[in-house]
């Protein structure tokens, strides 16, 4: 039988980088977006005024308490609809109930309702990411150490990024990240749908194709 080294060579050697590349674009965008508002939610009510010292660090309780809330229900929810389906349910929510909030600075109400939605809607989508990503390719060590990193990464570019803007153009910089990042993180979860669409098309054609039906010279 073949020993353990030789299983992990041919695995490397089948790695599929352009789906590698795009789902740690993936979750170098969304992670970023994540904890951007997870860290900046404070900071934003109380620049914004509408929160105190003290409602402003419960928001920011609301929205990882949302996340964890999110997570529970992201279990039964697994096991009843498609990976893809669940991730493009996610990511609309997402745009959508940071869009609500960036519609509404002056709202302490719709803030409060964008914060938990936002918590809610982002609470399964790394892991149903990963799910996706180890359906449709070899996730090895070495590939979940470079996700993870790219993770990590993007854990740290967009809050520095706000960090950043956040005196010179003012609060609402948070917010309007955050939202063109989801967007983008939207772009590339559409491109990991297509090239998977296409391979699958492949696949079905080639399956359909007679046995013997090679051209011959």
């Amino acid at each position: 039988p073949p020993s353990r080294k030789a299983i992990e060579e041919a695995r490397e050697a089948s790695l599929d980088t352009p789906l590698i590349l795009l789902v740690g674009a993936f979750l170098f965008l969304f992670v970023g977006a994540e904890l951007s508002f997870g860290n900046w939610i404070y900071t934003y009510a109380r620049a914004s005024g509408i929160g105190s010292v003290t409602s402003s660090a419960y928001l920011t309780s609301f929205f990882w308490g949302a996340l964890t809330l999110g997570r529970l229900f992201s279990i039964p929810i697994a096991t009843r609809f498609k990976i893809s389906d669940i991730l493009l349910a996610d990511l609309l929510c997402g745009i959508a109930s940071v869009s609500l909030v960036l519609l509404f600075p002056g709202s302490t109400a719709v803030v409060w309702a964008g914060t938990f939605l936002t918590g809610f809607a982002f609470a399964s989508v790394f892991p149903t990411m990963f799910s996706l990503a180890s359906a449709n390719m070899a996730v090895t060590g070495k590939v979940s150490g470079w996700l993870l990193f790219g993770s990590g990464a993007g854990g740290m570019v967009l809050p520095w990024i706000i960090g950043q803007l956040f005196e010179s153009v003012g609060p609402q910089v948070t917010i309007q990240a955050i939202l063109i990042d989801i967007i983008l993180t939207m772009v590339v979860f559409l491109a990991i749908l297509v090239v998977l669409r296409r391979r699958r098309l492949a696949r079905e054609a080639l399956s359909l194709q007679p046995a013997g039906s090679g051209s011959q010279e």
